[in-house]
């Protein structure tokens, strides 16, 4: 919420922030409706957001659906993404293309406890 107040129409959460959402279910998500949500959320962002840059913060298990989802893979690859990590995806208006996934550079130097 601290983000959505400091950064008041320039920040969305896919289907608003509420403390108990999607993920609250007592059955959980399937990866279908997974895939699901992700390419509806996708293709609303390529409609609404062509010109803009957009910065997608997750974990990475979305990020593997996200990818499958752009790219038109039918099930979920399981690409890796490590905690922090960064990835680029562009939109050319007609298709997504990986620039870099997984890119840890900015965390050299840095000790995990």
């Amino acid at each position: 919420m601290e983000v959505e107040r400091r950064f008041k129409g320039r920040v969305g959460f896919a289907g608003g922030y509420r403390q108990l959402g999607w993920w609250f279910v007592s059955r959980g998500e399937t990866l279908r409706e997974a895939f699901s949500r992700v390419a509806a959320w996708l293709k609303d962002m390529e409609v609404r957001h062509a010109e803009d840059v957009l910065v997608v913060v997750a974990h990475g298990a979305l990020f593997d659906v996200l990818a499958a989802v752009a790219f038109g893979w039918n099930e979920k690859v399981w690409l890796s993404m490590d905690n922090a990590a960064v990835a680029r995806m562009d939109f050319d208006g007609n298709e997504w293309k990986l620039v870099f996934w997984n890119q840890c550079d900015h965390l050299s130097g840095m000790h995990s406890y």
